[in-house]
């Protein structure tokens, strides 16, 4: 793990848990236990095939944010240092608490409220501390380099895309779809943008401009694998010939559940908890856009549903 700083927390990106949403519930709990693990002491818990490979994504997030965090602390560190040099025009090092020899020792009404370079004010006299750059506006050609070179971060979004659906999703198509982003946003006239608000941005716009290509585009298929298995497959046809009557849009816009996830969700849940959660999500668009896969929006609204 890369050397940090000693902390008390650290953030659980929401993000996480969309990657882990289509693997069973004892692998998020092998995973969320290793997380937790590998922040307190850096240890790599010893995980199983599935658990590990969902893990390695995460933990690349980690050190990337740990390594910023470090960078964080030390320029405060270093920044502290230079502003009690330039105060007492003395170096910091050789400053004592007991010895009222040193020159910083004078009377309390001669010392300045504050001289720290390291904090701005803002347009509305806010205080803004420097070292967070993830909140400050950046030139939106910094910005949008910046961003295309957070590893950890597209990653994420890669893996969530191709988890919703989207199988043909790589690297570099989102390497195009975010300078195609950045060129809408100077076409519009901003110049400027933080890291962080881009990152949101750009992932509600990637959720429309994906979704704009797919109306239909599991149709087809989806007839096909329908007409194959009239004959042979007796209750997955009827399974599938439900879905095709009672959500017209899910079968012609997502990828119908195989024969096995089939016989898991009727295994596990049972068919009213199917066609409920079926029927909500056929009814709801801010759901629908979300999925192109059908098994996994139907495990993650019978979920909600149960409130787990």
């Amino acid at each position: 793990m890369v050397e940090k700083a000693k902390k008390k927390s650290f953030i659980f990106n929401v993000e996480w848990q969309e990657i882990l949403l289509g693997y069973p519930s004892e692998v998020r709990l092998e995973v969320y236990d290793a997380i937790i693990e590998y922040v307190a002491s850096g240890t790599i818990l010893e995980l199983k095939p599935m658990a590990k490979m969902a893990f390695s994504f995460i933990k690349k997030e980690i050190d990337y944010n740990t390594c910023k965090y470090n960078d964080i602390v030390a320029k405060r560190s270093e920044a502290g240092k230079k502003a009690m040099n330039k105060r007492y025009n003395k170096d910091v090092t050789n400053l004592t608490n007991d010895s009222k020899s040193n020159k910083c020792y004078q009377d309390a009404t001669n010392l300045t409220v504050n001289d720290n370079d390291n904090v701005n004010e803002s347009p509305n006299g806010d205080k803004v501390d420097a070292f967070l750059p993830e909140i400050s506006d950046k030139p939106l050609k910094e910005c949008y380099e910046e961003l295309s070179a957070n590893s950890s971060w597209i990653e994420t979004v890669v893996i969530n895309k191709r988890s919703a659906g989207h199988q043909d999703f790589t690297l570099e198509h989102f390497q195009e779809y975010l300078k195609k982003f950045f060129e809408k946003l100077q076409n519009e006239g901003e110049i400027r943008k933080s890291p962080k608000d881009g990152m949101a941005h750009f992932v509600r716009w990637l959720d429309i401009e994906l979704g704009k290509s797919k109306t239909d585009m599991y149709k087809a298929a989806n007839e096909q694998l329908l007409l194959a298995v009239k004959e042979d497959k007796k209750g997955y046809y009827q399974f599938l010939s439900y879905i095709k009557r009672q959500a017209p849009y899910c079968f012609s816009n997502m990828r119908l559940p195989t024969e096995e996830e089939f016989l898991l969700l009727r295994g596990k849940y049972g068919n009213e908890m199917f066609k409920s959660a079926l029927r909500t999500i056929e009814g709801r668009s801010d759901i629908r856009s979300k999925w192109d896969v059908l098994y996994y929006a139907v495990l993650k609204q019978i979920e909600y549903q149960n409130g787990s």
